[in-house]
């Protein structure tokens, strides 16, 4: 293995970062991303509630038929 000062690279000593705003606000960010799913109710009953029910399950299923045949399309061999 070659060292990275061999190849005219110089590495940065990893120091220890002391903790401040940017740590704080990364957990924080992390926290709030974490109580986000509990808050919402699922995206299927907000369509529902905007668009009514049969709208949503016209849109629901042609988005997983979609998502089906993109699915079928990548595994599929190569013609030829």
């Amino acid at each position: 293995m070659t060292d990275a000062d061999d190849m005219g690279m110089s590495v940065a000593p990893i120091q220890s970062i002391p903790p401040g705003r940017g740590t704080a606000l990364l957990l924080q960010h992390c926290a709030w991303l974490g109580s986000v799913d509990d808050a919402r109710p699922p995206a299927s009953e907000r369509l529902q509630q905007a668009l009514g029910g049969e709208l949503t399950r016209f849109l629901l299923g042609a988005l997983a038929e979609h998502d089906h045949g993109v699915a079928r399309s990548r595994s599929r061999p190569p013609d030829g």
